[in-house]
């Protein structure tokens, strides 16, 4: 399994913002081949916001690359203080989900 990991800093008055428009871009973005899920992290004293989204291959991830740069695009207004996005691409090595107390390797 492969992350793309997305880092988008701005003001933090602009997360709730950001927050509103997850419903249309979750929608745009499950459509591409291979998404199998997303996790937003907010931090609401600096504004930084990291969206990590999971594919099935490095292939499927790589080819969704020019949709997640329009996507990430759409979602910064530097007129409104929004630093241009960055992202890098990981591979999941582990996964521990304490609910239910399991380990995964990949």
């Amino acid at each position: 399994m492969f992350a793309r990991v997305s880092t988008f800093e701005g003001p933090p008055s602009r997360i709730d913002e950001f927050m509103q428009q997850a419903d249309h871009t979750i929608e745009r973005i499950r459509e591409l081949s291979g998404f199998l899920g997303l996790d937003v992290l907010v931090n609401r004293e600096t504004g930084k916001i990291l969206t990590i989204t999971l594919w099935d291959s490095r292939q499927s991830m790589e080819d969704s690359t020019e949709a997640a740069n329009r996507l990430r695009s759409e979602s910064i207004e530097p007129e409104r203080g929004d630093r241009p996005p960055t992202f890098e691409v990981y591979e999941r090595a582990l996964q521990y989900d304490n609910r239910k107390a399991e380990v995964g390797v990949g």
